[in-house]
Order: C-alpha cells, then sequence, then structure tokens
C-alpha cells in the first residue's frame, strides 16, 4: 500500500510538489499526525527548526515510526541536530536539499527533471522513500551520512549564485557599452555563444524575453546564500563573493524583487527607468540604506532581520557600499 505523505513549509512550492505526488498515485494525508512521510521545504534556517522543533512541530506531532524528509537548504549542523532529536523520537530522517537546475523555468519546481535531490542519512530510509522522490525529482544522488547533503547543496549553492552573478554583470556590460559602440550586438553575440552551459543559456534566453517569473524566487536564492554563510561562520571562513552576492539579492529585494525570478538581478543593473517598468521602486533603497555604506541591513535594526525573514550573517568590518555601488542610477 503506499504511504500516505503531508507537506510542510513554503506553501507554494509545497503545494506544487504535493500536485506531482498526488498525480504519481500516492494519498494525501489529512495532518502531520497521520502522515506516514511528512516532507518539508522552508526558505529560512529558522523556519526550519520552527515546523520541527517547536512545541507544536513535526518532532512532537508525527506518529512513532514517521519518515520526515526534509527538502530544504540546511546547515550541516542544523541537519545532524534534527536527525538526532528525530532519531530519539522513533522517527526517520532523510537528508534531501533540492537543488534546482534551471532557475528560469516559469514552475521550476514542478518538473521533475529539473529537480536534483542530494540525499544523505541511512540507506534503509532512502530506500523506503525511493518510490516518492522518484516521483518529485529527476535525480537522486546519494552523498552519504548525516550533515553530508546539506555541505554538497552549499558548494553546489555557491557555484550556481556565482555563475548567475558572473552572467549578469558581463550582460550588463554589454548593455551600458551599446550606445557607444556598434560592435556591441556582436560582441553579445560572440560572448553568448560561447556559454555553452544549459544554465547560462536559460538564463540569456530569459533576459532577451524580460521573463522575470519563476517559482525558485529570490527568496529562494536569499535564504540558500544564507545558509552558506551560516556554514561558513560556523567554520570561521570568510566568503566575500557569497557575501557580495547576498548583498545584491537583498539590494534586489529590497526595491520589489523578492518574489521575482533568479533572471530579475539582470533589472539592478539597468536604469530606474526601465526597471520600474517591472515594478521595481529605487525609493525603497533610498529609504532603507540612509547613507551609501551607512547600513548593511535593509532597515535600522540590529538584529540581522530584513523584510524577507531571513537571517543575515556578516562580517561587521566588510562594506560594500550603498545601492549605488550596484545600481545603474
Amino acid at each position: 500500500m503506499p504511504k500516505s505523505f503531508v507537506f510542510v513549509g513554503h506553501q507554494g512550492i509545497c503545494q506544487v510538489l504535493a500536485q506531482n505526488l498526488a498525480a504519481a498515485g500516492f494519498p494525501a494525508a489529512s495532518d502531520v499526525d497521520s502522515a506516514d512521510v511528512i516532507f518539508t521545504y522552508c526558505t529560512s534556517q529558522e523556519s526550519l527548526e520552527n515546523v520541527y522543533l517547536e512545541e507544536d512541530g513535526i518532532i512532537s506531532k508525527a506518529k512513532p515510526g514517521a519518515y520526515l524528509v526534509d527538502f530544504s537548504a540546511a546547515t550541516p549542523s542544523l541537519a545532524r541536530e534534527l536527525s538526532a532529536v528525530a532519531q530519539v523520537n522513533d522517527l526517520h530522517v532523510v537528508e534531501a536539499p533540492l537543488v534546482v537546475r534551471d532557475v528560469t523555468l516559469p514552475n521550476a519546481f514542478g518538473s521533475p527533471q529539473n529537480l536534483l535531490a542530494l540525499v544523505a542519512g541511512e540507506e534503509a530510509d532512502a530506500n523506503a522513500v525511493a518510490e516518492m522522490l522518484a516521483a518529485l525529482v529527476g535525480t537522486v544522488e546519494p552523498c552519504g551520512g548525516s550533515g553530508d547533503a546539506q555541505l554538497a547543496k552549499c558548494s553546489f549553492t555557491i557555484q550556481q549564485i556565482m555563475a548567475l552573478q558572473a552572467f549578469m554583470e558581463a550582460d550588463a556590460l554589454c548593455r551600458v557599452a551599446g550606445g557607444f559602440s556598434a560592435s556591441v550586438a556582436e560582441a553579445d553575440r560572440v560572448v553568448r555563444a560561447q556559454m555553452v552551459s544549459p544554465q547560462i543559456e536559460s538564463l540569456a534566453h530569459a533576459l532577451e524575453e524580460n521573463s522575470f517569473t519563476s517559482t525558485c524566487t529570490v527568496e529562494v536564492l536569499l535564504g540558500e546564500i544564507e545558509t552558506v554563510m551560516a556554514c561558513a561562520d560556523e567554520f570561521n571562513l570568510i566568503v566575500p563573493l557569497s557575501e557580495a552576492a547576498d548583498y545584491l539579492l537583498r539590494l534586489l529585494a529590497t526595491i520589489g524583487g523578492v518574489d521575482m525570478a533568479a533572471s530579475a538581478l539582470s533589472l539592478v543593473y539597468r536604469d530606474e527607468e526601465e526597471s520600474s517598468k517591472f515594478g521595481l521602486d529605487w525609493n525603497r533603497a533610498q529609504e532603507a540604506y540612509t547613507s551609501l555604506g551607512a547600513t548593511d541591513d535593509y532597515d535600522d535594526d540590529d538584529d540581522g532581520e530584513c523584510d524577507c525573514g531571513h537571517h543575515h550573517h556578516h562580517h561587521e568590518e566588510e562594506d560594500f557600499g550603498g545601492f549605488g555601488g550596484y545600481s545603474a542610477n
């Protein structure tokens, strides 16, 4: 008999994944208490801890013997903590952070072939939910013991977001040079022709079409970069490229792009008039960044919280400048 399931976490993404699982013939449970398998996807570490560890969270409500499959990005230490607490409560944990191959697809989480699950934990537990995973993701990559999949996810995140940011800057350079050189279109064509990565090709197409809608939003990417920085902090490692990417993503979120696709990063490099056509408002940045380089947060609070709900990790001596450092304004 197929195992029943329930999803907890980010409403939009969980709904898409749940639809695919139901379409594959797995029955949806009415609540966490009765589910054989509880899937989670959260976009922040705080949310993930809350859904599992709060007084009325999953750990306290799941029935003995249930399987907990977490698709979120988390630090390896948090993954190990959740696994240890779950095992004490007779629950089976499968660590399975998702990697989105093409972040520009409108329904990025809805196509199994667009998803890779990095799986860690007990082999028997992973085998018990293997058919369900196969209905949700195109590739399952075993990674070892608890925490190992999350470490691999952090590595994926760094490389994926660095490639995204690098392409946006290359594209911006070609765009701003357009008014000064008749050959800029040819230069742009040659550069893009040599970028043979499918992910880069997808980004180039999204920018050509001004396509800035996807379920893999800036909010999702912020959560993933936050996890990378939290992981690095645990090892006292400074990751300036990741911190710069975090700053840029938060800038986009500040001016109204938190629910837009990753391709919307291109708008940060465009002028105010053009970006406003897509609903972005640079006045929000002027209000949040009271003076250039005066603050590295969304507001005047000192708790590291911003409007997107994430907690951001920063080295105090660091200063990337104000929003003008990234904007064409």
